[in-house]
């Protein structure tokens, strides 16, 4: 099970496919930045790449951005995530 779908509103319906890239681009970030034990900053960035997936965007790339973006703008207002 990608660790993705334990961020995702039970509501949310999403192809096998986009999973796996959402789960994919997750991960990568969080091994990237080192993250793996910290819940908290999963879950920011996790949010980062769920949003724009359930406007459509499955580029995992992009998502990896927009997950870092997330990162960056919770630490510019103070919440702390790295």
């Amino acid at each position: 099970m990608p660790a993705i779908l334990r961020f995702l509103p039970h509501q949310d319906v999403m192809e096998p496919t986009d999973l796996t890239v959402m789960a994919a681009a997750l991960d990568d970030l969080v091994e990237r930045l080192k993250l793996s034990d910290d819940a908290s900053a999963r879950a920011v960035i996790a949010t980062g790449i769920i949003d724009p997936s359930r406007a459509g965007e499955r580029d995992a790339n992009w998502l990896r951005a927009q997950g870092l973006h997330e990162v960056n703008t919770a630490e510019r207002f103070g919440r702390g995530v790295l």
